[in-house]
């Protein structure tokens, strides 16, 4: 294989392992989040997790146009790793969306509390 298709894949598979680590965690502190009452959730925090994962998000966006671009180079077996991404991307969007909408709510309630 040539070392240039070598290198597309490792980063591929290094930023698949990390946004889906990033995933998770994200997940998580936005459960946490959202168990706190309204008056005491943070939006700069919520930025935060969703700036990282929105970020990493892009980057693997990025590897797997490069790797799948190149697809009929790889193995078999290296295909089904770079065909894990659709997925993850999924949940990730959706992730996305959830705490944007969230943020948005926080903010507009927020808001409404000082204006009184």
């Amino acid at each position: 294989m040539h070392p240039a298709l070598k290198s597309f894949l490792e980063e591929f598979q290094s930023l698949l392992k990390t946004t889906e680590d990033l995933y998770n965690t994200t997940k998580e502190k936005f459960i946490e989040v959202k168990k706190l009452d309204v008056s005491n959730v943070n939006t700069s925090e919520l930025f935060t997790i969703h700036r990282k994962l929105f970020q990493t998000g892009y980057l693997l966006m990025e590897s797997h146009l490069r790797v799948d671009n190149l697809r009929a180079n790889y193995s078999q077996e290296q295909q089904e790793i770079i065909d894990k991404y659709p997925a993850l991307e999924k949940k990730i969007n959706s992730l996305l969306t959830k705490i944007h909408s969230y943020k948005n709510e926080i903010s507009q309630i927020n808001n409404s509390v000082v204006s009184i």
